[in-house]
């Protein structure tokens, strides 16, 4: 009987446990290269295995700030198609980041992003993942089970050379800039979205400027901007470029075009001065045959 029962507990854990256990997604940490000395570089990539299509990744990194100085993000590679919030450095120890992966992730060693830090001092500097989310791919967004660790870094006293890296000297890819289809909720206003993706060094920072056709003596005046970008000429006369530029300063820059040339007021002026002109040719040609007659 009791042989019975153990036999029972045993099959409810390989039906129930060990699906959860094999499904279960991992964040990890992992640097190049492991040991440095003060004043070096040092490359934390943040990755993702799992065994099940996953789509959705958040959380937050933790590091020692007394120990390491945050240089650069890059999310080069990443398997994140969308950025929901896009890590960033900021005054605080902590770097978050959630995205999206459209069609999911399913395997191992997924970029997520990765952090170029300088070491400060010796020791052992300590990164630590925390709040970390990941959502099945299943079109409920299934949370999914995942496990995190710290990573424990040590810092010599001396330079070892530290993490070179490699030079970027590619922009961007190609990216589209969309109107949307719902205004701003709090104004109104029309906006476009885009996003853009570099394979080698990440995309830094977006560029916006507007300006009108035909205006070639107007110069274009660039202002840093995030998607979605509210369009400063609601009428559309305008065209929109943005412009993305990676980690390396390389840039690729794409158009919205304008949907309209003129407003009616400016066809009116335009019809105008077309007018005159043509009033000024014809009685210029009408002059023309009585200067010539009285030359007869």
């Amino acid at each position: 009987m009791i042989r019975h029962i153990y036999k029972i507990i045993a099959c409810m854990i390989a039906v129930f446990g060990l699906p959860l256990l094999a499904s279960a997604a991992t964040i990890s940490l992992t640097a190049e290269p492991r040991t440095v000395g003060v004043g070096d570089l040092v490359n934390i990539t943040l990755t993702v295995d799992s065994d099940i299509p996953v789509n959705t990744f958040s959380g937050s990194l933790h590091y020692s700030r007394n120990m390491l100085d945050p240089e650069s993000v890059s999310d080069g590679s990443s398997i994140v198609g969308v950025w929901l919030t896009r890590p960033t450095i900021d005054s605080t120890s902590v770097i978050s980041f959630a995205g999206l992966t459209p069609g999911g992730y399913r395997g191992v060693g997924g970029k997520v992003y990765s952090v170029v830090f300088r070491a400060k001092k010796a020791g052992t500097a300590t990164l630590t993942l925390d709040s970390l989310t990941v959502l099945r791919n299943d079109g409920s967004g299934t949370r999914e089970p995942v496990a995190g660790a710290s990573l424990q870094l040590s810092i010599q006293t001396k330079s070892l050379g530290g993490y070179t890296g490699a030079a970027d000297a590619d922009p961007p890819e190609p990216f589209a800039v969309y109107l949307t289809n719902s205004s701003n909720a709090t104004s109104g206003d029309q906006q476009i979205v885009f996003s853009a993706v570099d394979k080698n060094s990440g995309i830094d920072h977006y560029e916006a400027a507007e300006k009108r056709p035909f205006f070639f003596w107007r110069a274009i005046a660039w202002e840093k901007t995030e998607s979605p970008y509210t369009i400063h000429d609601q009428n559309l006369f305008s065209d929109v470029y943005i412009k993305a530029v990676d980690h390396a300063g390389n840039e690729r820059i794409s158009v919205f075009p304008h949907r309209h040339f003129f407003s009616p007021s400016e066809w009116l002026i335009l019809l105008g001065i077309l007018t005159v002109f043509i009033i000024a040719w014809y009685m210029r040609w009408k002059r023309k045959p009585l200067a010539y007659e009285t030359l007869q």
